[in-house]
């Protein structure tokens, strides 16, 4: 391997991705399911966070920064492997579904690119609702102040349509 492709990271040795892919997806269930434990309450807005992270005092849009970041990061090194095992099954072949190495650098740059995007803008436009106290103080959600952990409030609680809700539970628990 020449200098020049050592210094990019994504023509590291297939080993070596699986590694990176492996630790990703650790970081990702370490987050998840113990740093931030989401849990959904519908019909409202309303992510209920009990981990860690959340009983420290972040803001929303910190918080909400840490999950897509751990959304986004196993994506590479998976995308990475694929297209490896992509170009080891036509290795020996005139196919031209064989991806030139440009073709793979630019692939994987767009997709990094595109990531670190979602990411800024998840942190950017995850901010709590104009209405927060309002929602927050609710009777159904009021409890989880006991609780300790934090209301992640989104978007407006006037546009919830409570008739829809009746719907719902009318045809999935009847």
């Amino acid at each position: 391997m020449s200098d020049k492709d050592k210094l990019l990271f994504f023509n590291f040795h297939w080993d070596r991705a699986v590694s990176l892919d492996f630790i990703t997806l650790v970081f990702f269930e370490w987050t998840l399911c113990w740093l931030v434990r989401l849990y959904p309450l519908m019909p409202y807005p309303v992510l209920y966070c009990d981990g860690p992270l959340c009983r420290v005092g972040l803001s929303q849009q910190a918080i909400m920064g840490v999950v897509a970041l751990a959304v986004v990061l196993p994506n590479p090194p998976f995308c990475y492997l694929l297209l490896s095992v992509h170009q080891k099954m036509l290795v020996n072949t005139k196919s031209r579904a064989r991806l030139s190495k440009r073709v793979r650098k630019w692939m994987m740059i767009t997709l990094i690119g595109s990531l670190v995007l979602n990411v800024f803008g998840i942190v950017i436009f995850c901010a709590p609702s104009s209405a927060y106290e309002e929602i927050r103080n609710r009777p159904e959600l009021a409890w989880l102040d006991d609780r300790g952990g934090q209301l992640l409030i989104f978007g407006d609680s006037k546009r919830i349509n409570f008739s829809s809700l009746q719907f719902f539970s009318s045809t999935v628990y009847h």
